[in-house]
């Protein structure tokens, strides 16, 4: 009895190897991927994707490792699901269920969304042969006050499945955010008081003038001449004084006609003399 009992576990084993034996498709057809989580491999009639968008560039992709850009604390995030009928027949009532992960609060989006459970949820009467639909969900990350820490990163992933009839698929988009400390914040603000300059010189932030911390006079900073790179506008008076000069043209003739009627004048009086 021991023995048929042991040849009868060594057969199942090698059955489960060689996939005899039907396995669950969340354990068949998932990968792990980079911190954790499974991105599963679609249905073969149903593809669901779903991508986050990168906040420094703004275009969309699977995942954010924690070597690139990263999200801040408060900020917009932006989520799109895209499916897809692979099949060769109509796909109807495709439920899609979106579940946004902790420390991201919902903004807007297609569908009905759950508080509760934090899910979006869609459905598409019917999608034809070869059919795509796409759409954006817009959330915010929560304030850093109320991410799991206070320091360094916090990695979340959205998680999307869609559901007809007997056919599933589900996919997932990691993302991280960048927590600042204090001391990080204030330091920043420091270094951007400090960087400001005007013509390659230093300049006070309260007065916008350039300005030499280490030259006083009688206790106070001296502030030399600003440097521009731009010449100063002449203004519209420019404009008036440019209309005054026909003015003044005819005014200095009027005065030369004058002096010549009045030598005129002289010289023919003294003759009549």
């Amino acid at each position: 009895m021991k023995q048929k009992f042991i040849t009868f576990t060594a057969l199942t084993s090698l059955a489960l190897t060689l996939g005899v034996f039907p396995v669950s498709g969340d354990v068949a057809n998932c990968k792990p991927i980079y911190g954790g989580g499974k991105s599963c491999v679609q249905d073969e009639s149903l593809k669901i994707d779903t991508l986050v968008k990168n906040p420094g560039d703004n275009s969309f992709t699977d995942n954010l490792e924690t070597g690139g850009d990263k999200y801040a604390p408060g900020q917009e995030i932006v989520f799109r699901v895209e499916v897809t009928n692979t099949g060769t027949s109509s796909l109807e009532d495709v439920e899609i269920t979106n579940t946004l992960p902790s420390y991201v609060v919902f903004k807007s989006g297609q569908g009905t969304f759950d508080k509760n459970n934090n899910t979006l949820k869609l459905t598409i009467s019917e999608l034809q042969e070869n059919d795509k639909k796409s759409f954006d969900i817009k959330a915010n990350i929560a304030e850093q006050s109320k991410l799991p820490t206070q320091t360094g990163l916090t990695c979340l992933t959205n998680r999307v499945t869609a559901v007809s009839d007997n056919r599933r698929s589900m996919d997932n988009a990691q993302f991280c955010v960048q927590s600042v400390t204090e001391e990080e914040s204030e330091s920043a603000q420091n270094n951007d008081t400090d960087s400001m300059t005007k013509g390659g010189q230093k300049v006070s932030p309260e007065s916008g003038l350039p300005t030499i911390p280490d030259t006083t006079r009688k206790g106070k900073s001296v502030y030399p001449a600003p440097v521009t790179d731009e010449v100063p506008s002449t203004g519209p008076g420019t404009l008036a004084l440019i209309a005054l000069i026909p003015t003044a043209l005819a005014g200095g003739a009027l005065r030369h006609f004058s002096s010549i009627r009045s030598n005129r004048g002289k010289s023919r009086f003294r003759r009549n003399a």
